[in-house]
């Protein structure tokens, strides 16, 4: 008999569907037993925690073996009040809908034959609503002259919350000295939808600090930029132009027909460049409108990438950064410039006046750091930006509960400090591909991690580093139609499922198109996507294994996999 133990286990998991149903059950648990912060929740998906105003005390005692979260107030009221106050909060998962059903908790009053509890919920922050009021609490003493009740358990009708329920006690009529407390505070219900699209990792960069890359193309029709026009001012940098600038409708057209420069296609180009340069005007001297730099004031240290064109006479090349187009850091100090991080250059020949020409198409990368200058300009002969690229130096991502978290921009390469993978799109799965040191721009990943661990991101100058992802980078501009598959939590598992109908997609995230594909995708490791294609080979062959993974005859009787199926004999 063939043993199939590890693939076989593979298959049965996969064989349990880990999309959330239309209703889910879920509950909500603050043991309260030694602390007010200590909670479980089924699915982990939802968030929960305790807030108690601050004039209520907060110990512990116990009674009958039983540890209670105790609350003493600083004053007596007669009335209930926000002064005494203790809620229980949950947070609905982007996405879905939280209907309550009941809560419940065991209560208890220590030292008093006083104290009352009111009990009472909101939805989504809205107007209160009463489950119970006047509740007395069993006394900590037998003999007590006033009889209490040991719990309350109340029942939740008609509400649902789709970002926050909150469940209330009010504690008055009760002495400064004395105490009133609580224990297994439980809160039960439905969670109903599908996921938003939300990626369960954080990142340091939001969408007004994306990567990003700028081109002059909505300046082509005009055919000009005028001067102190700002051409970008976002979270990581001012952009503006010094004096009027000409702007062209033109394709890239390199020696190799690539269309492309450092593989991005462009159309158009701004011209920029110098005349003279001196301490007096560092942007350069203006003569016959020639004198066309450009401002460049980052707010954050970022990574400057810059696509251009320069044209060279007597078929020169160019080997190393030579200083013709060049960064000018700190207006007030025009000699110190800077050299390029990295570079790249390609060419195409160029027939003008008898002469022999060409064109330098080139790619080169900076550091700018916050708070300084810098002029963009070109000294001799004009250079013609394509597009600019720009990004944060360093982004921190941090993985969330699911382990898993994407990442992905157009903009620039970033090279990973932890676990990131390429990924391929099955029919019901997203397989980890290979692990890749850098991230090229243009290109979505998957990053893998402890839960709550930090991925730092640092902008590469690797213009060589290439990869291929079936995810893409996120686009913002994008809306969730069905086809657009983003990362998501579902029962604590990681899942890729469609972006919710009218939701727009977080930015520097990944995602997948699929048309009418499944409703969720499993995330599999290659190992384990090897087993199960083996499994799926084997069980589809007709015969039947048991759990164990061993094959088992017609007589077999139990539970057994055949031809994909569970069947119970």
């Amino acid at each position: 008999m063939k043993k199939l133990f590890t693939t076989m286990a593979l298959l049965l998991c996969a064989g349990v569907s880990n999309v959330m149903a239309a209703d889910t059950d879920a509950t909500v648990t603050w043991a309260f037993s030694a602390d007010v912060t200590t909670v479980t929740a089924t699915p982990t998906s939802i968030k929960a925690s305790c807030t108690v105003s601050d004039s209520l005390t907060v110990a512990t005692k116990k009674y009958n073996n039983v540890t209670y979260v105790n609350f003493q107030p600083t004053s007596q009221q007669a009335e209930p009040t926000t002064l005494h106050m203790v809620k229980w909060n949950i947070t609905v998962p982007s996405g879905y809908t939280f209907t309550p059903s009941t809560a419940s908790a065991n209560v208890c009053r220590f030292g008093t034959d006083g104290g009352l509890i009111d009990i009472a919920y909101s939805v989504d922050g809205g107007d209160e609503v009463t489950l119970e009021t006047g509740i007395r609490p069993q006394r900590n003493k037998s003999e007590a002259s006033v009889a209490g009740v040991a719990s309350f358990s109340e029942t939740i009708s008609d509400a649902t919350a789709s970002s926050t329920f909150t469940l209330i006690a009010y504690i008055y009529s009760l002495g400064n000295t004395k105490q009133v407390g609580f224990n297994n505070v439980v809160i039960t219900g439905t969670l109903s939808g599908e996921d938003s699209g939300g990626d369960s990792g954080e990142t340091t960069a939001s969408s007004n600090t994306a990567p990003a890359i700028w081109t002059p193309a909505s300046y082509a029709e005009a055919g000009t930029v005028a001067a102190g026009t700002t051409l970008v001012d976002d979270g990581l940098l001012t952009m503006k132009t010094v004096y009027d600038a000409t702007v062209k409708s033109q394709k890239v057209d390199d020696e190799a027909g690539t269309g492309m420069i450092g593989g991005k296609t462009f159309d158009s180009y701004i011209q920029v460049r110098i005349d003279k340069i001196n301490k007096d005007n560092p942007a350069g001297t203006k003569k016959n409108n020639e004198c066309t730099s450009i401002i460049v004031t980052p707010k954050t240290n970022i990574k400057f990438v810059i696509y251009d064109r320069r044209q060279l006479v007597d078929n020169k090349t160019i080997d190393s950064n030579d200083g013709k187009d060049v960064l000018l850091v700190n207006q007030s100090d025009v000699s110190k410039t800077l050299t390029a991080d990295d570079f790249s250059y390609a060419y195409a020949p160029l027939d003008k006046d008898d002469q022999v020409y060409k064109y330098a198409y080139s790619r080169k990368s900076y550091t700018l750091e916050a708070n300084n200058t810098y002029t963009l300009y070109a000294g001799g002969t004009t250079m013609q930006v394509y597009g600019i690229a720009y990004g944060p130096s360093t982004i921190d991502v941090t993985i969330g509960s699911i382990g898993y978290a994407t990442f992905g921009t157009n903009a620039l390469d970033y090279a990973v400090s932890g676990s990131a993978y390429t990924a391929t799109v099955g029919e019901t799965e997203v397989t980890l591909g290979d692990a890749v040191t850098v991230i090229p721009d243009s290109v979505g990943v998957i990053l893998k991690g402890d839960a709550n661990s930090t991925i730092t991101l640092t902008a590469s100058d690797e213009f060589t580093s290439t990869a291929a992802s079936d995810l893409i980078p996120s686009d913002e501009s994008l809306t969730g139609n069905g086809s657009y598959y983003v990362l998501g939590e579902n029962n604590g598992e990681a899942v890729f499922g469609p972006l919710k109908s009218d939701v727009a997609m977080k930015p520097i995230k990944a995602y997948f198109v699929k048309e009418n594909g499944s409703a969720k995708y499993n995330i599999v490791e290659p190992g384990d996507a090897t087993g199960i294609n083996e499994v799926g080979s084997a069980a589809t062959s007709g015969k039947a294994y048991n759990l164990q993974g061993i094959e088992v005859g017609d007589n077999f009787k139990g539970l057994y996999i055949k031809n994909g199926k569970k069947v119970i004999k």
